[in-house]
C-alpha cells in the first residue's frame, strides 16, 4: 500500500484545486469582492475527489476510516 501523498491522482488534483483557486482569486480580488460560496464548492468538489482516491484500496489513507481491508480467507 503506498502513501496516501505518493499518489498521482491526489497531487493533480490538489493542483487543479490550487489553480482554479488562483483563476477565481484574480476576478474577485480586481472586484475588491470574494465570493466564499464559489470558492467554497469548488473545494468541496475537488475534496471529494480526494476523498474518493484515498478510499481505494492501494492507498493507506491518513484516517483509518477510509482504509479498505482486505477480508482474509
Amino acid at each position: 500500500m503506498r502513501s496516501w501523498l505518493s499518489s498521482n491522482t491526489i497531487r493533480y488534483l490538489l493542483l487543479t484545486w490550487l489553480g482554479a483557486l488562483l483563476l477565481q482569486l484574480v476576478p474577485m480580488m480586481q472586484a475588491h469582492a470574494i465570493d466564499w460560496w464559489a470558492l467554497g464548492a469548488q473545494a468541496v468538489a475537488t475534496l471529494a475527489g480526494v476523498l474518493v482516491r484515498m478510499a481505494q484500496p492501494d492507498i493507506n489513507a491518513p484516517v483509518d476510516a477510509l482504509n479498505r481491508r482486505n477480508p482474509q480467507p
